[in-house]
């Protein structure tokens, strides 16, 4: 059984965008994210493709990271 994996903003816009634009050639996602398996990167698919809500939340949790961080380097910039 595999370990389970996180999965960052641009591992899943990469799965996504390779999706959309190759189909459904698991192997060939695979060769891009090869630290996945084909079970794992199907699975992510259906739970990231656009419309559900686990993909608004990693976005939303992404965006929120962008904007603390933002945040703080221009503190740093101020000071």
């Amino acid at each position: 059984m595999s370990k389970k994996q996180i999965w960052s903003h641009e591992q899943i816009e990469v799965l996504l965008d390779t999706i959309r634009e190759f189909g459904y050639d698991w192997k060939f996602v695979q060769s891009l994210l090869p630290k996945f398996s084909i079970v794992q990167l199907k699975n992510a698919y259906f739970k990231f493709r656009p419309g559900t809500d686990s993909l608004k939340l990693i976005m939303n949790q992404g965006i929120e990271k962008d904007i603390a961080d933002l945040k703080y380097i221009l503190q740093k910039l101020v000071i």
